[in-house]
Formats: C-alpha cells, structure tokens, sequence
C-alpha cells in the first residue's frame, strides 16, 4: 500500500512539476517577443551577448540599457554617443569580456587603468575611439561605453 502511495506521489510531482516548467517556457518566449530595444548583429540566444547602437561593441546580456543616461548621434558612416548600462555583473568578468570581444570586433587596446572601484579601458580603430568606464557600486555595476570618430584634422590620426 505505501509502495503504491509513493509511486503515486512520484508521479504527481513529476507532473506539476513538468506543467510549471512548461508554463514558465511559455511566459519566457512570450516576453522575448515584445523586447525591441536590442540590435543584434546574429540571431539572439538566450544569454548570448548583444550588439546596441554601435554595430563593433558587444554588450553581455546581464547588462540592462539606461535610456535616460545614453544618446546617440548616427551621422553618415558613424554613430558617436555615449551608452550606459547597469547589472549585476562582477568587475573581472566585464573586463575579461571586454578585452576578448573587442580583440575581436579588431579594436586594439591602447589603456587600461583601474583604481577600485573604477576601471577605464580604452580601444582604437582606424578612425574611431572607444572608452568604456565600469563603476563597481554597491548592488549593482554601471558600464558607459563611450564611441566617437577621430579625423586626421584633429591631429590624433597618422598621417
């Protein structure tokens, strides 16, 4: 009788627990459908990293968009601005990411200077200047990421 009881158990548990997984998969894929706000350059994973307004930037997904703290300005053949994100992401692993994901969008690190709890990191292109800023705060980690064009009339070009 007890053997029956727990094998009936077992089964019921199973099966709620197999309806909310099922449910909470449904809820999920039901608020990706509305989520705008992000432009990937690939076809979006679930914790996969994204690209934003500045198509040579990668943002990890733990991160969060501020609207009100970024602008930017698309002018023709560049986009200038500044975005600012915030999360809970541990400093070492932004920056571990930050130095293999720009080494291979090809920005080249020319700085990296960290003092706690800020760290400053900044890449080149050819023709264009990235700085990204990470402030370590107590809940949470901010990120602006800084992106500007840089011409040969500004002196700071080879010629």
């Amino acid at each position: 009788m007890q053997a029956m009881l727990r094998k009936r158990n077992a089964i019921v548990i199973l099966a709620v627990g197999m309806g909310l997984w099922l449910a909470a998969a449904g809820c999920t894929s039901f608020q990706d459908e509305g989520k705008t706000s992000a432009k990937p350059k690939a076809v979006e994973k679930k914790n996969a990293p994204l690209y934003y307004d500045f198509g040579d930037v990668l943002i990890p997904k733990a991160l969060g968009l501020d609207r009100q703290k970024s602008f930017v300005q698309k002018l023709p053949g560049s986009t200038t601005g500044v975005l600012t994100f915030s999360g809970r992401v541990d400093t070492e692993t932004l920056i571990a990411f930050f130095n293999n994901s720009m080494a291979m969008d090809n920005w080249k690190q020319i700085m990296f200077f960290k003092s706690s709890p800020r760290t400053i990191m900044l890449f080149a292109k050819q023709n264009r200047r990235c700085i990204i800023r990470i402030d370590d705060q107590t809940l949470t980690t901010r990120v602006e990421i800084w992106v500007a064009p840089v011409s040969a009339a500004s002196g700071l070009l080879k010629q």
